[in-house]
Formats: structure tokens, C-alpha cells, sequence
């Protein structure tokens, strides 16, 4: 049986693992890291892609493509100004609405394509390291993914010559591999706080004796170590401007630098309670070179990202509350180990609020950079029957509704139902003798139908309604939500029997003929690359 590859696809750095055995392992890339930078540059007609792309960047920086998780699924409208302004190269927009990354060069490409490219390293590195050919993935996503962006990284999956047997959410899979790495001797729950380059996440477990089952789950999408990254780099450039009057900003290479080491400093304040940050000839005036060399204290960063700190806080009260209606919501003496997730974890404030709130210090057993691809290997494992004494049972992370009359979400799904799932609603016509009525399915928390913060993620049209005047008829409208995330919707008018079902396995903005179009793209590209052209 062939190996499943299990795949933390991060905004920041991806990790891969297979299982060795019943074991799950990480596998280094050819560079011989156990992680790599989700990084994609451009240089002379060549492709760059991880820790080559990302030394680089500096001198190229109109041509890397980095944090391209935080565009993956989404629409132009749904992106804001926080999303774009920390880039060295340009997002436009398409005539769909999509985001289409373009370079200095002028090249243009969808999110889709360059996590593709980051995909397909990870699988060429994977098959040199076992030497099998690799086809089958397990790729995580944030929890609070929506059903567009997680049939996105599927599809960029599908670009790369992968068969995704199944997107899993990046804290269920930490708390798979947290339970059977032996944190599963007793029954126990487990807070697992995911904190990555570009999203936070939040989720409380209970394991028991092979069984994962997620309560409850909360997080920001647009939150992470992105956010700290700009956040530094705008002091540092501010300090700069104050002393010299100059606008690092306006200058691509200049920021790029600053951005540079900002997050170095970042990562060193981990470790130590300062740092230098000098950057010779990072700038010219009138009577020559600029340098800068500014010493950088942990309690000035801790001073820089305070707000972000306190945001952090809040996805971890919303997962103990649970859901609105649940009456049973958990107290932080509820929770047996906080397991840390993801790079930005690393930061001794995160780490110190932590253990402020929970009284008790974090899991720091597995290495917060890995955990997710272990996950994910587990669960690969158990798809394909290799391991048969782990069963997960997840959550529906945002609420389904129904569109009603005149702008109200009819809740069928609430956020943390565990799923699989079903539920069942009358509607009825508005309007004497309407023939036809609209299904509008909305994924999203506000009871606005129309609000930006929800999505619609796919309509349907039932027609045949016999001529009744309105509020008579009766249309039942069933919702199922299954195990691999594909939702279903299925409405009948009961007096005429009319009925229509439409299933959603996520509402792609790409459509057949351009994923395979890219995939074929893709494939040119490895066989160029193995005749060494």
C-alpha cells in the first residue's frame, strides 16, 4: 500500500511526514531541513521555490511570492488593505474578482498555482527522500478555513500530481499526533493554540483511549506572524524616517531589507533580551550612505505587539464558551495541556499569556513546527486502514444556513456541531402564487444574510411549487454535513412532491479545465526540470 503524505501547507514554512511503520516521521527536504519556506521567486526565465527563493528576496523582491496562503479561496472583495500592504510584489484583480499575484516581470499567477509549486517541491523532495513515487496527501488547513479556500488548497493539491484524500483541520491534526505519541493514556482534554504566519487558530479536544473529538474551535484567519513581521518593520521604519527623514517604504529593496530583519530580530527575541539590527547602505541622501543600527530590547518588540497579544486572547475564550446555545461551557481548569502550535508560538509573550490565563505551563513536547504534519500523516495512516485504533470525530467550524426572508440567516448547522451532521427546516413562500423559491446556502457567524463577513457557498432553484397563496406552502429543506467536509442540501415541496438536491464539496473559483489546464502546466514543469532544461 502506497504511503500517504501528510502535508502542513503554512503561510510561513510547510512541513511533511509520512508514516514509518506505525510511526509517524518527518521528512527533511533536499536541503535538509525539516521545514520549508512557502516561498516562490522568479529569476532569469528560472523557478525558485523554499529556502533558495527566500535568500534571495532581498535582491528580487518584486518577483517572491510569500504568505500566498492568506489570498488562497478568497475574492478581491473579501481581501482589505492589512492583506496587501506588508508585499513586494503586486495582487491585482481579475475579471472574476480574483486575486491574481503578478511580478515585477509582469508574470501573472492565482494563489492556487504558486501553492502548486510549493506543493509540488514538497512531493519531488518527498519521492527522493523514500524513494516510492508519492500520489496520496493529507493537507491541513485553519480551522476557520470556509469551504471556498479549503476546496482552494485542494484544488492546488490536485495542480501538484496529488490525490488529497482528505483536508483536515491544522489543530486536529496536532491533537492526533499529540494522542498517539502517548497523550492519550487517560481520558483528557487538550486546548490546542495554532499560532502560524498567517492565521491563529484555537481548539479544545477530548481524547480517550483512541478517540479525538473535537468540542469546539474558534480563530482569526487574518491573524499571525505576518501581522508581527509588518508590525516591527513599521517601527523600524519609523525610528529610521524620525532620525533621517527618510521613507524606507518607498523604496522596494530598502523594505524588503527592513522586513528582512525584522524577522530575524523577531526569531532572536525568542532567545535573548536584545538584538542589533544593522543594515549598512540601506538607504542615500544628499551627503551620501545611510545605515541603520538600532538595538532592538524584547520589552520594546513585547511594546510594539501589544494589541496583538491581547487579540490573541480572545479566539481562546470563544472556544471555551463553546457554542451561543451550549450551556455547558469550559473553564481553563477544564483543560488539561495547552498544546503550542505553529512558529509564532515560539514568542515568550504568547508563551506568558499562556500560562497567565491557564495557571500551568504549555505541552512542549512536540516540536510546535512539526506537530501539524504528524497530524497529518496519522490521519493518512488511518484513511488507508494502516493504523485501526484512532478515530476522529471533528466539528463543523462555521454555521450553514439558510437565506430567509428578508435578509435572516436560518441556522441549520451551528458552528461545532460534530459532524457528520443533519438537520431539517420548513420554509414557506413569500408571495401568492410563487411558482419557484431560491436556496441561498451561507457559511458565516452573522445573522445578517447579506453581511461581507459571511459567504454564500452555493443556490439552488426549487421550482414546480403549485399556485397557493403566500405562507402556505411547505418546503423542507434538509442540510447534511458529512466526515470529508462535503455538504449537501436537498429541499421538496410537500404537496406537489417537486424537489432538488445540490451537493457542495466546495465552491472552487476554479473550474475543471483550469486545474487541469495548470496541472498539465505543472507536469511540463517537472519534465523540464528532470531533462535539466
Amino acid at each position: 500500500m502506497s504511503k500517504v503524505l501528510g502535508i502542513d501547507l503554512g503561510t510561513t514554512n510547510s512541513c511533511m511526514a509520512i508514516l514509518e511503520g506505525d510511526t509517524p516521521t518527518i521528512i527533511p527536504n533536499a536541503e535538509g531541513d525539516r521545514t520549508t519556506p512557502s516561498v516562490v521567486a522568479f529569476s532569469d526565465g528560472e523557478r525558485l521555490v523554499g529556502k533558495v527563493a527566500l535568500n534571495q528576496h532581498v535582491m528580487n523582491a518584486g518577483n517572491t511570492i510569500y504568505s500566498v496562503k492568506r489570498f488562497i479561496g478568497r475574492t478581491c472583495d473579501e481581501l482589505d488593505s492589512c492583506d496587501t500592504a506588508d508585499l513586494t510584489y503586486r495582487i491585482e484583480t481579475s475579471e472574476k474578482d480574483r486575486p491574481i499575484i503578478v511580478t515585477e516581470s509582469r508574470e501573472e499567477y492565482l494563489p492556487e498555482a504558486i501553492s502548486a509549486m510549493v506543493l509540488a517541491k514538497l512531493k519531488c523532495d518527498a519521492e527522493a527522500f523514500t524513494g516510492e513515487i508519492l500520489t496520496k496527501a493529507v493537507i491541513t488547513v485553519p480551522a476557520y478555513f470556509n469551504d471556498t479556500q479549503r476546496q482552494a488548497t485542494r484544488d492546488a493539491g490536485s495542480i501538484a500530481g496529488l490525490d488529497v484524500l482528505r483536508i483536515i483541520n491544522e489543530p486536529t491534526a496536532a491533537a492526533l499526533a499529540f494522542g498517539y505519541n502517548g497523550g492519550d493514556a487517560e481520558d483528557t482534554t487538550i486546548l490546542v493554540y495554532d499560532f502560524g504566519g498567517g492565521t491563529l487558530d484555537v481548539s479544545i479536544l477530548e481524547i480517550s483511549n483512541g478517540l479525538v473529538q473535537v468540542v469546539s474551535t474558534a480563530g482569526n484567519n487574518y491573524l499571525g506572524g505576518d501581522d508581527i513581521d509588518a508590525l516591527l518593520t513599521q517601527h523600524l521604519c519609523n525610528r529610521f524616517f524620525a532620525d533621517t527623514g527618510i521613507d524606507l517604504a518607498a523604496d522596494d529593496l530598502s523594505y524588503a531589507r527592513v522586513r528582512s530583519a525584522a524577522r530575524s530580530a523577531k526569531e532572536d527575541l525568542s532567545s535573548t533580551q536584545k538584538v542589533i539590527v544593522n543594515l549598512p547602505f540601506v538607504a542615500a541622501s544628499a551627503q551620501g550612505p545611510v545605515h541603520m543600527n538600532y538595538e532592538v530590547t524584547r520589552h520594546e518588540f513585547e511594546e510594539v505587539i501589544a494589541d496583538i497579544i491581547e487579540d490573541c486572547k480572545t479566539p481562546i475564550i470563544e472556544a471555551l464558551e463553546g457554542p451561543q446555545d451550549n450551556p455547558a461551557c469550559l473553564s481553563t481548569d477544564d483543560i488539561d495541556h495547552v498544546l503550542l502550535v505553529g512558529g509564532s508560538t515560539r514568542i515568550p509573550a504568547i508563551q506568558q499569556m499562556i500560562e497567565t490565563l491557564f495557571g500551568k505551563e504549555p505541552e512542549r513536547t512536540l516540536n510546535p513546527d512539526e506537530v501539524v504534519a504528524m497530524g497529518a500523516a496519522v490521519q493518512g495512516g488511518v484513511l488507508e486502514g494502516d493504523l485501526e485504533d484512532i478515530v476522529l470525530s471533528d466539528v463543523c467550524s462555521m454555521t450553514l444556513s439558510i437565506k430567509a426572508y428578508p435578509n435572516i440567516c436560518a441556522v441549520m448547522i451551528p458552528k461545532n456541531s460534530p459532524i457528520p451532521t443533519s438537520s431539517q427546516q420548513i420554509f414557506t413562500t413569500r408571495d401568492d402564487n410563487q411558482d419557484n423559491v431560491e436556496i441561498v446556502i451561507i457559511q458565516g457567524e452573522d445573522p445578517e444574510a447579506n453581511s461581507p463577513r459571511n459567504k454564500v457557498i452555493g443556490t439552488a432553484v426549487l421550482e414546480g411549487i403549485p399556485a397557493m397563496p403566500g405562507g402556505v406552502p411547505r418546503i423542507q429543506v434538509t442540510m447534511t454535513y458529512d466526515a470529508d467536509g462535503i455538504i449537501q442540501v436537498s429541499a421538496q415541496e410537500t404537496a406537489s412532491g417537486s424537489s432538488i438536491q445540490v451537493r457542495i464539496e466546495g465552491t472552487s473559483r476554479l473550474d475543471t479545465n483550469e486545474v487541469q489546464a495548470l496541472a498539465a502546466q505543472e507536469q511540463q514543469h517537472e519534465a523540464d526540470r528532470q531533462r535539466g532544461c
